[in-house]
C-alpha cells in the first residue's frame, strides 16, 4: 500500500474515536438529562380535555319540484351537515375568529389567558405599555395557536375537539362549552335562514294565481315550517356528542412529560457532548508546518 492510498475506516477505529470521547458523551448525556428533568419539574402542566362529536347528518330527501323552488327561495341548504360542504362550514364556524372571540368576551377569560398581565386585585390590567396591554386580537391568536384544537377523521366522520389548559377542570368545561356553543350559534344560523327563506315564499304564494305553482310552494312552506321546528328542539343540533370532555387526572398532564424529556435529553446532550469532543480534538492537533 502506498503512503498516498486512501485508509479505510474499519469498525474498530470508529470505536476506537468513540472511546476517546466516552467522557464528552457522558458528560452531555448528563447535562441534557439534568436539563431536561429542570423542564419537566420546573414548567406549568398542561392538561388536555377532548371531546368527540360527529356531525348530525338528516335522511330526508325532497324530489319533485320541490329542490328547485328551494333553491329559488334559498332553502336549499337543509338541516343535514352530512354532506361536505356542510360539515366543513360547521368547522369552520367551530374555528373561527368571530366565534372564539365571542365565548372569550362572554367568559371574561380576558385576565384567565392572560394572568401574570392582570392585576386581579385592582379589576385592570397592570401598569403596561399600550403595545403590551392584551387585545381580543391576541387572546384569538393565543386560543387558537396553544389553546384549541380541532382534529377531523374523514374516514369516520368523527371529529374531536382538544382544550389544552393549567387547569384540567376548566379545560373539560371549555371544551364542552365549544360545542354546545357551536350548536346554538349554527341552530340561530339556520332558523334566520329559514325565516328569511319562509317569507320569501309566503310573499309569492301571496301573488302568485297558478295553481300548480301554489301547491308547490304550500308544498315548499310546509316542509321548511316542519325544519323549522326541528331545529327548534333539536338539542344537538349541527354536532352530536359521542365522548364529552372529562377532566384529566391531576397526574396525567398532557405537558410536560417527564419520560420522553428525559429521553430526548440523553440523546440530544450526548450528540452536543460528542459534537464538543471531536471539535476540541480537531483543534489541539498539531498543524502541518509550512512548506
Amino acid at each position: 500500500m502506498t503512503a498516498d492510498a486512501p485508509r479505510t475506516v474499519t469498525l474498530a477505529d470508529l470505536l476506537a474515536v468513540v472511546a476517546g470521547l466516552r467522557w464528552y458523551l457522558l458528560g452531555g448525556a448528563l447535562a441534557g438529562l439534568a436539563a431536561a428533568l429542570a423542564v419537566a419539574f420546573l414548567a406549568t402542566p398542561s392538561y388536555r380535555a377532548s371531546v368527540t362529536v360527529m356531525p348530525v347528518t338528516d335522511g330526508r330527501q325532497m324530489g319533485g319540484a320541490l329542490p328547485g323552488l328551494l333553491a329559488r327561495f334559498g332553502g336549499g341548504a337543509g338541516l343535514a351537515l352530512g354532506d361536505g360542504a356542510n360539515r366543513d362550514e360547521a368547522v369552520a364556524v367551530l374555528k373561527s375568529r368571530q366565534f372564539t372571540a365571542a365565548l372569550i368576551a362572554d367568559e371574561k377569560l380576558m385576565p384567565v389567558l392572560f394572568p401574570e398581565k392582570w392585576d386581579a386585585a385592582a379589576g385592570r390590567w397592570r401598569e403596561l405599555p399600550a403595545d403590551e396591554v392584551p387585545t381580543e386580537w391576541d387572546a384569538w391568536q393565543l386560543f387558537d395557536r396553544k389553546v384549541r384544537g380541532v382534529r377531523e377523521d374523514r374516514d369516520r366522520g368523527v371529529i374531536t375537539v382538544d382544550i389544552d389548559w393549567r387547569d384540567p377542570e376548566q379545560a373539560a368545561r371549555w371544551a364542552n362549552l365549544l360545542v354546545e356553543r357551536a350548536n346554538e350559534d349554527l341552530r340561530a344560523r339556520k332558523l334566520a335562514q329559514l325565516d328569511a327563506s319562509l317569507a320569501q315564499l309566503e310573499e309569492e304564494l301571496r301573488r302568485t294565481e297558478l295553481v300548480e305553482l301554489r301547491q308547490a310552494i304550500a308544498g315548499v312552506i310546509e316542509s321548511q315550517v316542519n325544519e323549522r321546528m326541528l331545529a327548534r328542539t333539536r338539542r344537538e343540533f349541527a354536532f352530536r356528542v359521542i365522548d364529552p370532555a372529562r377532566a384529566a387526572d391531576a397526574d396525567q398532564p398532557e405537558w410536560p412529560r417527564p419520560a420522553f424529556l428525559a429521553a430526548l435529553g440523553l440523546t440530544l446532550g450526548a450528540v452536543l457532548g460528542g459534537v464538543a469532543g471531536l471539535v476540541r480534538r480537531f483543534a489541539s492537533r498539531p498543524r502541518p508546518a509550512a512548506a
